[in-house]
């Protein structure tokens, strides 16, 4: 097994930190290993498909390894060529109900909820403002988001990366 930093399947050394980071969040009880409700709400920051992290046994003990491998099977596309469009594309159309073209206010809430996040509904409203500059009724479009974390990238609130969704 190669150590941590050098290249794992293709994957870049910048990636391979940005899923660490990923694992090392969503990791709650911080032994090292996910749980299958931990590898599922990472998968979902990375707007993978959910399928192969749902179907982990409940008391799964999934290492970073064995993580990274999993989000390259759950990837529909080659990790090593996750542009910003792309990645907030597939991140979009995970939240988006329906495929309707917009995401709601309610959407927006149930995903943090999935998450385990409760968000207050002032913070919503707040997040939903931003969002949704044309005020055109709660709710936000792939291209007022790619605006938004544009917006925000260039800023230098948060750096995109390969790996997953900012």
């Amino acid at each position: 097994m190669p150590p941590y930093g050098q290249a794992v399947g293709g994957l870049t050394r910048g990636q391979l930190s940005e899923l660490r980071s990923i694992f090392d969040y969503f990791d709650t009880d911080r032994d090292g290993k996910f749980t299958q409700p931990e590898a599922v709400n990472a998968a979902r920051l990375l707007a993978c498909n959910l399928e192969p992290f749902r179907n982990l046994h409940a008391d799964a003990n999934v290492t970073f390894l064995e993580f990274v491998d999993l989000v390259k099977e759950a990837s529909e596309v080659d990790l090593t060529l996750h542009p910003f469009e792309l990645v907030v594309g597939k991140f979009f159309r995970s939240i988006d109900v329906g495929n309707k073209g917009y995401i709601t206010a309610q959407e927006l809430e149930f995903y943090f909820l999935e998450c385990g996040d409760v968000i207050a509904s002032s913070l919503r409203n707040a997040l939903m403002d931003e969002l949704d500059p044309s005020l055109d009724g709660e709710k936000f479009t792939l291209a007022e988001l790619k605006r938004f974390l544009n917006n925000r990238f260039m800023e230098g609130e948060f750096e995109i990366g390969a790996a997953g969704c900012p």
